[in-house]
């Protein structure tokens, strides 16, 4: 145990310092339509060369844009999600090629800036259908506590992305319970927003 220790911390202490040198970068964007449970993968950091390639006409279609990132502070891939409403007031754009103009640390830095300046209250456990699913989607708090962003659908198609499950396409009968910091609970049906 005595050696065991000296060296388990020095090796967290090469690793930490390894990856304090990946700088914050966007992995992966997607893009989810309004009231579709459909998902297109519109950028890849591996296939820079295919930018935008699978998105149709390459500007803002009405929906929302889920930005998967490494995050240079926390050392872990983090995800953010916006409607299209939320991304011209926080980056002042009119047009997906827009986005690409700021570096990637820039960008995440502006969405993450206006989702704490603009968050309501702090959600403290969510449920689909009776089932707690609080962690899985915590990564994605942030993003829920935004007024008029998140919907009882896209929790529901995040949270089947998240556990791998196939989408369901018969989505008539989902709801999406919540509670809030001050013990407040809210129930959600389908293209309701969580916050409004």
């Amino acid at each position: 145990m005595q050696i065991y220790t000296p060296i388990k911390y020095k090796q967290e202490q090469l690793t930490r310092w390894i990856l304090s040198w990946i700088p914050t970068y966007i992995h992966q964007v997607f893009y989810i339509p309004e009231r579709s449970s459909y998902i297109t993968k519109i950028f890849n950091y591996r296939l820079k060369q295919q930018l935008l390639s699978n998105h149709p006409d390459n500007e803002f279609k009405s929906g929302y844009y889920l930005f998967v990132y490494w995050n240079n502070h926390t050392y872990q891939m983090e995800r953010i999600f916006m409607h299209t409403d939320h991304m011209f007031k926080a980056l002042d754009i009119q047009d997906l090629q827009d986005v690409w103009g700021f570096s990637h640390h820039d960008l995440i830095d502006l969405l993450n800036r206006y989702l704490k300046k603009h968050a309501t209250k702090s959600i403290i456990d969510i449920f689909i259908k009776d089932d707690n699913c609080f962690s899985i989607l915590h990564k994605y708090l942030p993003s829920f506590q935004l007024p008029k962003n998140a919907t009882a659908r896209l929790v529901h198609i995040i949270y089947q992305c998240e556990t791998e499950q196939p989408h369901d396409l018969k989505q008539e009968d989902f709801k999406v319970t919540f509670y809030t910091d001050t013990l407040d609970e809210f129930t959600i049906n389908q293209d309701d927003y969580l916050y409004s």
